[in-house]
């Protein structure tokens, strides 16, 4: 009887393990950290962070910095640089547009963060939100609206709007103008389909546990 008190005890431990891995997995989103540098011989600031998960929830950047952005347009080839640090490790990742055309987007860029298989930070693609630059444009603002994109191995970036390179470069819209069709999310695999090998070792062990205690409970008593 204790061996079996004790195997329950096991079983209901190792489930409520599972759950609680599952719970970190869910609330646990991996961040990057958004750094710009307003002019050339300035230093970056932090002004952002991303969070972006692989299974649950939605990509999303959150502007931190509450100082007023003043960008550099005195001349039309002034850089608006960038820096990514992926939090918790070394992984940087540097890049730049033009001032002017950040100030031409209104304050709008767009981040393509690329993550592998397994869904770790791998690269992240820049842009501003239009192309051209245009005299008049607003050059301060209090923050940066973002978009963000999660690109999977299996599932390439496909604009709706031209984008920019570093350099202005533009890149070719989707073909016709017509929007590509989203990608089909995989079916996310139920409990029983995770953990079967676990409760199928659960449930072997309880069988044996039980044989063995059933003849020692049928035995005649000696006399």
């Amino acid at each position: 009887m204790k061996h079996i008190q004790a195997l329950f005890a096991f079983i209901v431990l190792t489930i409520c393990a599972v759950f609680a891995d599952e719970a970190n997995a869910v609330t646990e989103k991996p961040r990057l950290l958004v750094y710009h540098k307003l002019t050339a011989k300035g230093d970056y600031i932090k002004r952002g962070e991303i969070s972006y998960a692989t299974e649950h929830g939605e990509p999303k950047y959150t502007h931190t910095n509450s100082d007023n952005i003043e960008l550099d347009i005195s001349t039309p080839n002034s850089l608006y640089q960038i820096k990514v640090v992926e939090d918790g490790s070394k992984n940087t990742i540097l890049s730049s547009i033009k001032a002017c055309q950040l100030a031409a987007s209104d304050f709008k860029d767009q981040f393509n963060v690329h993550v592998d298989e397994k869904g770790n930070f791998v690269h992240i693609d820049y842009y501003s939100q239009v192309s051209d630059c245009f005299e008049g444009a607003p050059s301060q603002s209090s923050e940066i609206n973002s978009t963000v994109t999660v690109i999977h191995p299996d599932r390439p970036v496909r604009p709706l709007l031209a984008k920019l390179s570093s350099f202005g470069q533009k890149s070719q819209p989707a073909a016709d103008g017509k929007e590509a069709e989203a990608d089909v999310e995989p079916e996310e695999k139920t409990f029983f389909q995770k953990y079967w090998y676990i409760l199928l070792a659960i449930a072997i062990m309880f069988v044996t546990s039980a044989g063995q205690e059933a003849p020692a409970a049928a035995a005649p008593a000696r006399r």
